[in-house]
């Protein structure tokens, strides 16, 4: 057999384990691409700053700033074959009791020689901040087992597409991005670049329970769609100090047809700005 396949076929079944469950897909529009040139073992760490919460689909508050911490370690494989941990932390600034504390492990493999797509697999288990005992008591789970598959093309736009399902709540989320990387060193801008993007995606909200009945008649989610599309657009100028240390600040636009959805806290439409720091060793 192809030592490539083969290779591909073992980062697959290392990571198959992902389907027990994952991280809501929020964040599955980004996967680093993997190569022959990889260090063998690659150490990266990023700090970002939202100033709003649309991580999981049109998810979203008015007032909730947060920074998301993520450090991952990822050993490169066959050259176009990867498999990495990590670690990301969703802190909110005003209210702790949303912190989430994401583990994950995944594996990811470039096609570059047959097609110009890259897979990547992931499974997070998430843990919830706040009270964790009075949510136990009050019935509810204090965990979050998720599933994400990403498909990411090296073609125009860089197009992705990432299906992600939750399963201790039972959401889906599927989601279609396109961006493009504009150098600006050719206009005198060393260092810096121009990115633009836009998204698109579906949403199914958790389902309703037979405890809670937060769809049923006089629950706070009464009357709402448990599904709905999203979409969005942004643009991020970003800079970078040397090969290893890059820094960006962004705007953002997050959008939905709020009639009769369910949103988190009333949410509908938003612009809010962000900023990142990212680092490898």
């Amino acid at each position: 057999m192809n030592r490539k396949i083969l290779c591909s076929v073992l980062v697959l079944g290392m990571t198959s384990a992902s389907f027990l469950g994952a991280d809501d897909g929020s964040n599955a529009d980004e996967v680093n691409s993997v190569s022959a040139d990889e260090l063998p073992v690659l150490l990266s760490s990023s700090l970002r700053f939202d100033g709003e919460d649309t991580a999981y689909g049109y998810r979203g508050s008015v007032k909730a700033p947060f920074f998301t911490t993520d450090i991952n370690l990822s050993k490169s494989l066959c050259g176009n074959a990867k498999i990495y941990i990590g670690n990301e932390n969703g802190l909110y600034i005003k209210d702790a009791d949303d912190n989430g504390y994401d583990f994950y492990v995944g594996g990811a493999y470039n096609f570059a020689e047959y097609l110009p797509l890259t897979l990547d697999l992931r499974y997070t288990n998430a843990q919830l901040g706040g009270n964790r005992k009075a949510v136990r008591d009050g019935g509810g789970k204090t965990y979050r087992h998720v599933v994400r598959l990403l498909f990411k093309f090296n073609v125009l736009l860089k197009p992705s597409l990432a299906y992600a399902h939750n399963f201790t709540l039972g959401r889906d989320n599927i989601k279609l991005g396109l961006g493009h990387n504009f150098d600006l060193g050719s206009s005198g801008l060393s260092g810096f670049s121009l990115t633009p993007s836009a998204h698109c995606g579906w949403a199914r909200t958790e389902k309703p329970g037979t405890k809670s009945g937060r769809f049923k008649a006089g629950g706070d989610l009464a009357g709402k769609q448990k599904s709905g599309p999203y979409w969005g657009a942004g643009v991020d100028l970003g800079y970078e100090f040397n090969p290893n240390l890059s820094a960006s600040i962004g705007v953002n636009w997050q959008g939905a047809n709020r009639k009769k959805h369910y949103l988190y806290k009333g949410h509908k439409n938003t612009v809010w700005f962000s900023s990142s720091l990212d680092a490898s060793f």
